[in-house]
């Protein structure tokens, strides 16, 4: 297995973050600014060096810091930054958690314009492999939905704590079938729909259903095809 180079594991880590991507120094040193805004993102605190920031974010995800995480000259390796992706994604309430609170940041503001999201998903194996998703397009999928499941056209059930509809983001194409994650290939849902989306007997016929108002919808909103 090819393991991943530190310039792709912060890239990837800040997009789980929604952080931004910074470049690596030379020598591929990480700059300090990044491990405060990892931090920061995570509802730590930002104070210390290097060392000490990024014990504390690997220690709050539930990994083990100890010699393989830090070299030399005030840096992180590579196996730290692993770790935190390890520990960030293997439990989903981490990452859950954090990806709620940019997409209840993007709605609470108007966007600039329909996001490109990405064609190709960025995928990470940290134990299993999970997919890194853009909340500019849950956000913008969930903002133009106006609280109305897209298959059944009920309300949301219930409003999340920070008073937003609750309604679930549905990949027509599912990303492990090589579907984008865009804003074309997204649909909202109540919670219902996607499960049935997903485990009902009529799935496959549901599935054909949601694409063609996918279709329908896109073109209304005068948005390209995926």
């Amino acid at each position: 297995m090819t393991v991943p180079q530190k310039q792709e594991l912060t890239d990837l880590l800040a997009d789980a973050l929604g952080a931004p991507r910074r470049r690596l120094g030379p020598g591929s040193k990480e700059h300090k600014a990044f491990l405060e805004d990892v931090a920061g993102a995570l509802g730590l605190s930002t104070d210390g060096d290097k060392h000490a920031l990024a014990q504390r974010i690997i220690e709050a995800v539930g990994q083990t810091w100890d010699p393989r995480c830090y070299s030399i000259g005030d840096t992180v390796t590579s196996e730290a930054f692993m770790r935190m992706l390890r520990g960030f994604y293997s439990d989903s309430r981490h990452a859950n958690a954090v990806f709620e609170i940019q997409v209840d940041r993007l709605l609470k503001t108007p966007p600039p314009g329909v996001p490109a999201g990405n064609q190709l998903p960025a995928r990470v194996t940290v134990g299993s492999m999970v997919f890194v998703r853009s909340a500019e397009v849950v956000a913008y999928v969930l903002r133009l939905a106006r609280g109305i499941c897209e298959a059944c056209e009920s309300p949301a059930p219930f409003s999340k704590p920070s008073g937003m509809p609750y309604l679930e983001i549905h990949h027509a194409i599912r990303l492990a079938d090589g579907g984008p994650d865009t804003v074309q290939n997204a649909v909202a849902l109540c919670p219902n729909c996607h499960r049935r989306a997903h485990h009902a007997s009529d799935a496959q016929a549901f599935t054909t259903e949601l694409r063609t108002r996918l279709q329908k919808r896109n073109a209304a909103w005068g948005l390209a095809e995926p």
